[in-house]
């Protein structure tokens, strides 16, 4: 079974210490993809980064 955690934002500054030991243990925990999703032009541009630096990350920009 494939998990995929559909609704992430962990571009947030609330992840900055954090990020990558957040995203370990996801990983630890079976979720083999997660999607950023981008709310407005300036987090679009958050989750475009942080899925373009990690492998299993994948990104929704958008525009409410």
């Amino acid at each position: 079974m494939t998990i995929i955690d559909t609704h992430s934002h962990l571009y947030f500054s609330v992840f900055d210490d954090d990020r990558e030991a957040v995203i370990d243990r996801c990983r630890e925990q079976g979720v083999s993809i997660q999607i950023q999703i981008g709310c407005d032009e300036l987090s679009s541009f958050a989750a475009l980064e942080l899925a373009k630096t990690h492998e299993d990350m994948r990104c929704v920009l958008g525009v409410h």
